[in-house]
């Protein structure tokens, strides 16, 4: 193929005129370079004898396309026109139109204003349930009477002693007369109580929701009181052996209590060894004296086995329920015939 003569770049000392058009071998797009200037020419029409070239650093606004009907002159003008044209430090908020009546130092005191300027009330941001109450968190002692409503502290507000790991709820807050009831206490938190011998729940009355009542044996730094439980209890607890060695229902040592009037949920449980070979245990619950037959169990085993039973038993004040045994011998004449209760529970839940 023949070799592309026309030229496209070009370097001369001086710059170019119409004459250098396609007839000197130029197209548009051809590039001039006056070295002397240092100036760039572009063709943008090689025309015959009519050749227009312009400075690439230079753009005649004329010369663009959609160019608008403004001259240089006007746009110029348009640009250094103050009136028309503002800088940042030249805006006035009184020079705005619409702007009310604030002034700039009434919006900022309103804008820095924690008061709560507009009123929000706690339902229109979804707290209409929850109560304004003054709470102390971090406390290192336990409230008093005179943690009241003097000192900001209303019926339901919350304190925590971090010290002593206890949590309080204000019931009452009477000025100086301040009521706290500790929250802390659950269902199995122990107090040391001090039984010397085998004592009857009495009244049913109590301000107790649970009483435990022990035989003298038991370590005094085990006997305990549960509180707060849901409905009245009563377990008495025996822990020293108790041997029955008749074959008509005698009561099984400390298994026996005066709950007072009601209907009871009870329930007896213990570890027992019958004594000699071929020996039948017979034992149930009692209620003022009689049998509950539901609660009636058998047992003829000579190792050391767990026996339970239970049964729904009503009494009047005064009167006593309790677990009633009797062994004797099957089969077999043999004079010596016992059982030995071990550890045992007489659970009573009032209905």
């Amino acid at each position: 193929m023949g070799r592309d003569k026309k030229k496209r770049r070009n370097i001369f000392p001086i710059d170019p005129d119409s004459s250098f058009d396609g007839n000197a071998g130029f197209e548009v797009g051809s590039k001039w370079i006056n070295y002397n200037t240092k100036e760039e020419f572009v063709c943008v029409d090689n025309t015959n004898g009519n050749a227009v070239w312009q400075r690439t650093e230079t753009i005649n606004h004329n010369n663009l396309s959609n160019i608008g009907t403004n001259t240089h002159s006007q746009i110029d003008s348009h640009i250094n026109d103050e009136t028309i044209h503002f800088t940042q430090s030249q805006i006035d908020h009184n020079n705005i139109q619409n702007s009310g009546s604030i002034s700039h130092s009434q919006i900022d005191s309103h804008i820095n204003s924690t008061s709560n300027p507009h009123s929000v009330t706690k339902s229109q941001i979804g707290l209409g349930n929850v109560q304004n109450l003054k709470v102390n968190l971090n406390a290192t002692t336990s409230p008093s009477s005179s943690d009241d409503s003097d000192s900001g502290y209303s019926i339901g507000s919350y304190w925590i002693n971090t010290i002593a790991d206890k949590a309080f709820v204000c019931v009452d807050a009477t000025p100086l007369s301040a009521v706290w009831k500790e929250t802390t206490q659950q269902a199995g938190a122990a107090e040391s109580i001090n039984i010397s011998s085998l004592a009857e729940a009495t009244d049913p009355q109590e301000s107790l929701d649970y009483t435990i009542i022990y035989d003298s044996s038991m370590d005094s730094n085990k006997k305990v009181k549960l509180e707060n439980l849901p409905r009245k209890y009563i377990e008495v607890v025996g822990i020293s052996s108790a041997v029955i060695g008749n074959n008509s229902y005698s009561v099984v040592s400390n298994m026996t209590v005066t709950p007072g009037a009601g209907t009871y949920f009870v329930s007896f449980s213990s570890f027992i060894r019958i004594n000699g070979y071929q020996k039948t245990l017979e034992y149930a619950l009692f209620a003022n004296g009689s049998i509950h037959t539901g609660s009636y169990r058998k047992i003829r085993d000579n190792n050391l086995i767990s026996c339970y039973t239970q049964g729904i038993l009503t009494v009047s004040d005064g009167q006593v329920i309790d677990v009633r045994a009797k062994v004797y011998n099957y089969g077999h004449q043999h004079n010596y015939y016992t059982v030995t209760f071990y550890e045992r529970n007489l659970i009573l839940q009032k209905l």
